[in-house]
């Protein structure tokens, strides 16, 4: 079971790839981040960018939340996971598994974010694990 959660919680962060994509044109080319879906000229619905499990996947500023549906294993259904872009010395962007809550329990500064990942971490990608 958990190697089948598993599966389908890499194989949407995979799915995810494209919009993680053109997240970093926008700021690589802008300097600034998209404030939602709109700025990337998607539509305003997460339901435009579902996945195999995803039900929606929403795009603020440093972030993409993935909100796992009824597709997905029962024990992820109705949770996200949230991947933020953290800047890298290359001027390249990696995506990171946000955290539930910041570590230092102040919120990072710019606009409120949602309270963070609700997937149980023992699910997260490798790679955040």
């Amino acid at each position: 079971q958990l190697h089948i959660i598993r599966h389908q919680v890499s194989a949407s962060v995979a799915a995810a790839e494209p919009l993680q994509a053109r997240v970093a044109d926008f700021y690589l080319q802008l300097g600034e981040w998209p404030a939602g879906r709109q700025d990337l000229g998607l539509p305003v619905d997460p339901a435009a960018s579902r996945s195999s499990y995803v039900q929606g996947t929403e795009i603020g500023h440093d972030m993409l939340t993935l909100r796992f549906g009824r597709r997905a294993h029962a024990s992820i259904a109705g949770t996200q996971l949230m991947l933020r872009a953290v800047a890298t010395e290359q001027d390249q962007l990696a995506w990171r598994c946000h955290p539930e809550f910041p570590a230092n329990g102040i919120p990072p500064p710019g606009p409120p974010q949602s309270p963070g990942s609700d997937l149980p971490a023992r699910y997260w990608p490798a790679e955040c694990r």
